[in-house]
């Protein structure tokens, strides 16, 4: 014969909302603990299940104050230092990589495009 079940569904559910509200998270230990025991299968079944119920739900709203006028001010600034220094940074490096030597360059000897190779390394064919 088999052992009845000590918590209910819903009793597992309301000890994970008490630890929320208590400031805690509800894990299998604390719910354990909170309901005074209970199957470690049937509290991971019933926390999965409250989990994914409570994912489902809105988060509540918070409301976040508006920055004041001097910080807002300040950090206008900052960002705009900060984007200027940015765009002169990429603009020295797109220069240089302007600036570099092709691969294939004229020969001045001759006039005629020659192709630079770069080191290849032997391999098993070439050596036979």
């Amino acid at each position: 014969m088999g052992r009845t079940a000590t918590s209910s569904q819903e009793d597992i559910f309301s000890a994970a909302d008490a630890l929320v509200a208590a400031g805690k998270t509800p894990t299998l230990l604390a719910l354990r603990e909170a309901l005074g025991g209970g199957s470690m299968s049937t509290l991971s079944q019933a926390l999965t299940l409250w989990r994914q119920n409570r994912s489902g739900a809105s988060m509540p709203e918070v409301s976040v104050p508006d920055l004041p006028l001097a910080l807002k001010t300040l950090l206008d600034s900052i960002g705009r230092s900060f984007w200027s220094e940015a765009v002169a940074l990429a603009g020295r490096d797109l220069q240089s990589i302007r600036n570099r030597p092709t691969k294939r360059q004229v020969n001045p000897d001759n006039g005629f495009a020659s192709w630079k190779r770069p080191w290849r390394f032997w391999s098993r064919n070439a050596i036979a």
